[in-house]
């Protein structure tokens, strides 16, 4: 079986290099010969909070002219180039993300790829050379989106949550009338949301460790995310692991009832007319909130069966590259 190489961007504590690092552990727990190799090439650590998938990390020299499999994260797939591999694999860990790299002027697109070529810096290449390339996603949300491009064989591979939230355990009596709310996301209708409901207590995810966020949602009672949801984000997962109810937006995956199995009277389309109806919903989950957050069993259940579902894809994975 070909060594398995897969590139992550250096430096970054974020979901999508989380999941890059989860897959090589998987892959090598199954007896696969996997690697990182970070970008922008050069020498680079394992982040601490990553330490604990025990990954290897290659240099670029050691790996450019063998013949591995190669996954690429979708923002960065000029970087495939670099390589003689003849088996690629563009990994859709977000959509909206390969789109707001990629400049939309053709002289911008072409000053881009220059640019990028000279520094070694990663940049998505334009749709209409995907077909060279297998796929990978993340999202049933991307799925969605290669077929819109005449991709219809990508592979699903997912992820799952780290065990610091899968185990966490919440005391519902003493959760509190808070809405917390992500201020990169969606601000612009968030803002219009408070301003509207000035008696409620709305608290942004933001200058904070990784223990103050969970924290505040552990005591949160209501968990908002509007805007993009590139893929199945993880906050709304996480939200819902600390007993929040979530109520989201309808753009991306949070359209589709896969990657976000919730009911849909807590999916907003982000609209004037929903702002009245969003803070009527938020004020009755604050007083009858035993009654809203057990709609939200099914969603626990499927983020708890993720790791296991994960699992089952890096095997069948595996079977592809054999």
């Amino acid at each position: 079986m070909s060594k398995v190489v897969i590139l992550c961007p250096a430096n970054s504590v974020t979901g999508g290099p989380e999941l890059l690092h989860q897959f090589a552990y998987e892959l090598s727990n199954n007896n696969v010969d996997a690697s990182v190799l970070y970008y922008p090439y050069g020498e680079h650590k394992t982040a601490d909070a990553y330490s604990k998938y025990n990954v290897d990390v290659v240099n670029f020299d050691a790996v450019k002219d063998i013949d591995c499999v190669l996954v690429v994260p979708e923002v960065a797939t000029n970087l495939a180039y670099d390589f003689q591999s003849k088996e690629k694999y563009i990994w859709w860990l977000s959509v909206d993300n390969h789109f707001k790299a990629y400049p939309k002027s053709l002289l911008g697109k072409f000053k881009f790829k220059v640019k990028a070529r000279l520094n070694k810096k990663s940049v998505p290449i334009p749709m209409a050379k995907m077909k060279h390339y297998k796929h990978l996603s993340q999202s049933e949300y991307g799925l969605q989106f290669l077929r819109q491009y005449d991709v219809f064989d990508a592979f699903k591979l997912t992820d799952y949550l780290n065990e610091v939230h899968l185990s966490n355990q919440v005391d519902i009596k003493g959760k509190e009338n808070i809405v917390a709310y992500n201020p990169k996301k969606g601000i612009a209708f968030t803002k219009k949301l408070i301003e509207s409901n000035p008696s409620i207590d709305f608290v942004p995810i933001q200058n904070m460790t990784a223990i103050q966020v969970g924290e505040l949602l552990n005591k949160s009672k209501v968990y908002i995310d509007f805007g993009e949801h590139p893929g199945k984000d993880r906050i709304p997962r996480e939200a819902a692991m600390a007993g929040c109810v979530v109520i989201t937006g309808m753009r991306g995956s949070a359209a589709n009832s896969i990657d976000l199995p919730i009911d849909n009277k807590y999916k907003f389309d982000e609209t004037e007319s929903s702002i009245k109806a969003i803070g009527v919903l938020i004020s009755d989950v604050f007083d009858e909130f035993d009654a809203h957050i057990s709609k939200f069993g099914h969603y626990l259940e499927v983020i708890k069966s993720e790791k296991e579902a994960f699992s089952q894809q890096t095997k069948d994975f595996i079977k592809l590259i054999k």
